[in-house]
């Protein structure tokens, strides 16, 4: 998949390194599975569609996965599921960004975003507690709807990998139409 959209599930690299032979994800939503759980009197698999996609989401990205299996811009440090209090959904994205505050002759104290020296282009917090550290940001919080994934299939009380590979690609194009913009635009 192109690198130039900001996500990007990496189905080769599932395929591959898969334990089955079919799909590392796959193995992690079957771990994973109690995320989909609906808990009540009897705990059943939920039928909603923003809560299958948020846990297939959850489980998709890192620190689940490691490396996950939905792949991200360089800039892109980290992209969460967000409920407010009607139940609606976004996904709550932070990209890293070279604008930094005056910051007066501390400037040229102040450390800022790492590159690491294998990928140029990934952008880390260099966690040095030892310095001042200024890592400016910019939220985008994209909604999701119930319309923009799946509904939800299960096998034996496990997700259904095509299902939930199926939510987690339409949450990465509303996000892509949305992120892209303000990726490039950034510079």
């Amino acid at each position: 998949m192109s690198a130039q959209l900001p996500f990007w599930p990496d189905d080769g690299y599932d395929t591959v390194q898969a334990s089955d032979g079919v799909s590392r994800y796959g193995a992690y939503l079957a771990q994973k599975r109690g995320m989909f759980l609906d808990y009540g009197e009897d705990p059943t698999p939920t039928r909603d569609r923003l809560e299958f996609a948020a846990a297939a989401w959850e489980i998709a990205s890192s620190p689940i996965m490691a490396p996950p299996y939905v792949r991200t811009h360089p800039r892109i440090q980290s992209a969460g599921v967000a409920w407010d209090d009607q139940g609606s959904m976004a996904i709550d994205v932070v990209i890293a960004t070279e604008d930094r505050p005056d910051l007066g002759d501390l400037r040229y104290k102040a450390a800022g975003w790492g590159r690491d020296s294998l990928s140029p282009r990934r952008w880390f917090d260099p966690q040095d507690s030892s310095r001042l550290t200024v890592l400016p940001s910019v939220l985008i919080r994209v909604p999701i709807t119930p319309g923009d994934v799946t509904e939800p299939a299960y096998v034996n009380g496990s997700p259904v990998t095509v299902v939930a590979q199926d939510a987690v690609g339409g949450i990465c194009d509303v996000l892509n139409r949305v992120v892209a913009r303000v990726l490039y635009g950034l510079g």
